[in-house]
């Protein structure tokens, strides 16, 4: 059992089998704001452990990075905290209903289950939400989450990008698995910096990022059918692009329109067909340049000390 610093304040995390008499101790003496929960399986923590859980109203952030149980566990506990802002649960065994939770939760990490989880449009304070299993057919549950800021969405049924468009304070989006052809709905996000897309296996059309006039950093994997990058030269702003496993890649030259591009990442599958990687001669960083089959490969770029990946920007 720990404490670690968080921007919540104090917290705790244990991950031995250890009663509620410890744990509850172990907050109050400690004059603590959070709790993090990493056992697996949590037959490790005798079932009346949880019963802490009905005294620690006071929190303000809980995480519950348990996979596998041998009993529910009831999370109406939930409805007495006032002062949770975040919330992350790994495994969902019970419903939960946002409406009921008197908190102003601006942070929420937790599995998608429209049979379990109730009332999330209630939460209009949300700036940061990541959802896992999400089988909506769009983000049209979601559009009503007007301060949401950052996204990190993982998809199965997904098939349109409706509703995302919506929330336009958005900065930072991760989203994975959705199976739509254009990013249409994107065009509206004008405040984003970052943008992860991976797995869009019908993606075809990528034409309206250059909406994304303050974009910073982009991250496209997984897009087998992607032909045409082009559009990715009116973002003026963009300092990091990464392409993983898009083999379709016809050319890099629209990365010279990119003034303040300074990191190229082609790896996986992704192979510039036209075999010219002198548009990347300015760069600082260029992963990927080694194919003996481009004119030009440049080793120094491969490696630098200083590289910042997507953390800078969050």
């Amino acid at each position: 059992m720990k404490t670690t610093e968080t921007e919540y304040g104090k917290l705790l995390v244990f991950d031995d089998n250890i009663n509620a008499e410890e744990i509850w101790h172990n907050i109050h003496d400690n004059d603590l704001n959070g709790l993090r929960v990493e056992i697996d399986p949590i037959t490790n923590m005798p079932k009346s452990a949880l019963e802490v859980f009905k005294k620690t109203t006071f929190l303000k952030s809980l995480s519950w990075y348990v996979v596998y149980y041998d009993f529910d566990v009831d999370f109406s506990f939930l409805y007495n905290y006032t002062k949770l802002e975040q919330l992350h649960i790994q495994t969902l065994s019970n419903e939960i209903d946002f409406k009921l939770i008197p908190s102003k939760i601006v942070e929420l990490d937790i599995p998608f289950d429209l049979k379990k989880i109730k009332n999330i449009q209630s939460l209009k304070y949300l700036q940061k939400i990541g959802l896992t299993e999400f089988s909506e057919k769009d983000f049209s549950s979601l559009s009503n989450l007007s301060n949401l800021e950052n996204i990190g969405i993982s998809c199965s049924k997904t098939k349109s990008l409706k509703g995302i468009g919506d929330l336009l304070k958005l900065k930072s989006i991760g989203l994975h698995g959705v199976g739509c052809e254009n990013l249409d709905e994107l065009d509206s996000l004008t405040e984003c910096q970052t943008l992860t897309i991976s797995s869009f296996k019908k993606l075809k059309d990528i034409s309206n990022i250059s909406a994304l006039s303050n974009l910073k950093y982009l991250d496209i994997s997984g897009c087998s059918n992607l032909e045409d990058f082009s559009s990715i030269g009116q973002l003026k702003k963009l300092e990091v692009l990464r392409l993983t496993n898009c083999k379709n890649l016809k050319s890099i030259k629209f990365i010279e329109k990119l003034p303040n591009l300074h990191q190229l990442s082609v790896l996986g599958s992704t192979v510039i067909n036209d075999f010219d990687t002198t548009p990347a001669r300015n760069l600082k960083v260029f992963y990927g340049s080694l194919d003996e089959r481009y004119n030009k490969q440049y080793p120094e770029k491969e490696i630098q000390a200083e590289v910042r990946g997507i953390g800078k920007y969050l």
